[in-house]
C-alpha cells in the first residue's frame, strides 16, 4: 500500500509492502528512502499519512498511521523509530486505514468483520461496528467528515453516518469482493471497486448506482477521484478525448496491470497508463497531480 504526504515541496511516499514489518518513507523526487520505521511483528498493510501532518520535529505529533496483520495500529512521528501510541481492539488484520479529515479520528477496517473509529488523542475506540457479513477490506471519509464509506469481500459496501453510527446506504450490485472505496470532493458520490473488474458510481442523494464502469481486465485493486487541470490539450490524452469541463476525474488501477483515468463528466476513459509488468496494488494522486502507483515488486 502506499499513500501521498501532500504538504511538501517534494513528493513523499510512505509504502508498506509483504516482508517489511514497518513502512518506508521515501523522497520520491530523489528516489530514495528517507528512512525506514520498523515496529510491526508482521505484514503492514493500511497506512495513511495525518491530514494536518507538517512533518514536525515534536516526537509527540502524529505524522502517520500505520496498521498490520497482528490487528495493531501505531501512530508515529517521523522524528522517532518508536511509536507514540498503538491503537488495540481488532481481532485480525487490519486492511485499510483512513484519517478523518479532522485529523483527530481514524478509521479502520479489519478481517475481524468489523471496521471501528478511534480517537488518536486519547488511543479510545469510540464506535465498533459489525455491519459487513465478511471480512472489511476498504474505509474511507467524506470531505466533510459526516459520512465514512466502507467496502468488504462480502460484495458489499455501506455507508455509514458518523452522527449516528448507523449504516445510510447499501452499495449492493459487485458480484465480487469490494477491494476500494472512495468520496468524490463534490460528496455525494461514491467510487466503489471490485474483484468483479468493475467500478460502480453511487449516488448518496438518490442511493442509488447511477453508472458501473468496466474498468479493468481483472479486478479493481484501488480508485481514488482527484481534481486537475480542465484546460489540458487534447493531444495529451488517449484516442484525442478532450479532458473534463469540471476537473474533476478518476483513477484506477487493476491487476491488469494498468493505470486508468477517466473523466467524472461522463466516465469516459481518458488515459490508460502501463509500465508494470505485474499486478497494480494501489494507487494516490499528489496535489500537483503526480501519481504514485505500487505493485508486487515496485513503485
Amino acid at each position: 500500500m502506499i499513500d501521498q504526504y501532500r504538504n511538501a515541496p517534494f513528493l513523499r511516499i510512505a509504502t508498506s509492502s509483504l516482508p517489511v514489518h514497518g513502512p518506508d518513507y521515501v523522497e520520491y523526487g530523489m528516489y530514495q528512502v528517507a528512512f525506514r520505521i520498523i515496529g510491526h511483528a508482521d505484514h503492514v498493510g493500511g497506512l495513511a499519512w495525518h491530514p494536518q501532518s507538517t512533518l514536525s520535529i515534536d516526537k509527540n505529533v502524529v505524522n502517520l498511521a500505520s496498521g498490520s496483520t497482528d490487528g495493531l495500529i501505531y501512530l508515529w512521528s517521523l522524528e522517532s523509530d518508536a511509536p507514540i501510541s498503538s491503537l488495540r481492539g481488532h481481532t485480525s488484520r487490519i486492511s485499510r486505514i483512513d484519517f478523518h479529515p479532522s485529523g483527530r479520528f481514524l478509521g479502520s477496517a479489519s478481517y475481524d468483520y468489523s471496521w471501528r473509529l478511534w480517537d488518536i488523542e486519547t488511543t479510545k475506540e469510540l464506535l465498533l461496528q459489525e455491519g459487513h457479513s465478511r471480512e472489511v477490506y476498504a474505509i474511507r471519509f467524506q470531505n466533510d467528515g459526516a459520512l465514512v464509506a466502507t467496502g468488504g469481500l462480502d460484495a458489499i459496501g455501506r455507508v455509514w453516518d458518523l452522527r449516528t453510527g448507523r449504516s445510510a446506504m447499501v452499495l449492493e450490485g459487485h458480484v465480487k469482493d469490494i477491494l476500494a472505496v472512495d468520496f468524490s470532493p463534490n460528496g455525494y458520490q461514491v467510487a466503489t471497486g471490485s474483484a468483479d473488474n468493475s467500478v460502480r458510481i453511487w449516488d448518496i442523494r438518490t442511493l442509488r448506482c447511477s453508472y458501473t464502469i468496466a474498468a479493468h481486465k481483472s479486478l479493481v485493486s484501488d480508485v481514488r477521484f482527484f481534481h486537475g487541470s480542465s484546460t489540458l490539450v487534447s493531444e495529451e490524452w488517449d484516442n484525442g478525448i478532450r479532458p473534463t469541463i469540471s476537473g474533476l476525474y478518476m483513477v484506477t488501477c487493476g491487476y491488469d496491470g494498468f493505470v486508468n483515468i477517466w473523466s467524472c463528466d461522463d466516465w469516459n476513459l481518458l488515459k490508460k497508463l502501463a509500465g508494470h509488468d505485474g499486478k497494480v496494488m494501489s494507487i494516490d494522486v499528489s496535489s500537483g497531480m503526480y501519481f504514485c502507483d505500487k505493485n508486487l515488486s515496485s513503485i
